[in-house]
């Protein structure tokens, strides 16, 4: 993904960090399911962080992760060489 939409340059994102505000949790599972279907190997470490309490658990059929996991293999797949 990072080729396609910011190829060509120099630029790693070495010592950056990156903020996604979900209102639900996701589940881990689906975010490492994505990159092993991609064929990637994830080298960026995702860590959830609960700013009022609320649950960073989210496991299907009770919660839906799909748009919370699409906005983290998203941004992770920018960060991947």
């Amino acid at each position: 993904m990072r080729a396609a939409y910011y190829g060509g340059t120099a630029l790693t994102g070495a010592g950056q960090t990156v903020g996604l505000l979900e209102y639900y949790g996701y589940d881990i599972a689906d975010v490492k399911t994505y990159f092993k279907n991609a064929k990637q190997t994830n080298k960026v470490p995702i860590k959830g962080v609960s700013t009022d309490g609320t649950s960073l658990n989210c496991k299907y059929p009770v919660c839906d992760d799909t748009e919370q996991t699409i906005d983290i293999t998203q941004a992770v797949s920018m960060a991947l060489d």
